[in-house]
């Protein structure tokens, strides 16, 4: 088949799944276990939700360069996926070491709101745009096709 690009839109939304994904992961855990962020934050930020983040990414990557080459390079697929954590890691570690940055978020949910949840909330924004950002970039290299295997030398074959 040959190569053609996937559209920006097909990139974008996908971005936009993998973000969500990424995003509602602390939300939900603190509706299941509301003292989470005192005793599980670090292990959900630097590791589960990397760790999410490259299988979501991987499979979005593979659809992607399906749909551009109709045929899937597992070796190249899985690559372009570490991009993703990489983003990801890089945001949470900003929305960690830099508490300022998240109280831009903070400031804009409602007054009585459990800290808590405005806390998970934060993290959330910038997980959600380490997500985005990270399927865009490995979005990107995924879609490019694997080259055919080469001929041996010689130009021919076994008969």
């Amino acid at each position: 088949m040959s190569s053609s690009a996937v559209d920006t839109t097909v990139r974008l939304s996908f971005a936009l799944v993998n973000g969500l994904i990424l995003a509602i992961v602390l939300p939900v855990s603190y509706m299941f276990y509301p003292m989470f962020t005192d005793t599980y934050l670090p292990l959900f930020l630097f590791l589960l939700i990397p760790v999410l983040s490259y299988v979501v990414s991987f499979g979005l990557n593979a659809l992607t360069q399906y749909i551009s080459c109709g045929t899937v390079d597992a070796s190249q697929v899985a690559l372009s996926a570490t991009l993703n954590p990489l983003y990801v890691l890089g945001f949470s570690f900003i929305a960690w070491l830099l508490p300022f940055f998240r109280s831009f978020v903070s400031a804009v949910l409602p007054e009585g709101a459990d800290e808590t949840m405005k806390k998970s909330l934060s993290y959330s924004f910038y997980l959600l745009w380490g997500g985005l950002y990270g399927q865009v970039f490995s979005g990107g290299f995924a879609q490019a096709c694997p080259s055919a295997p080469a001929s041996p030398p010689g130009g021919a074959g076994p008969k």
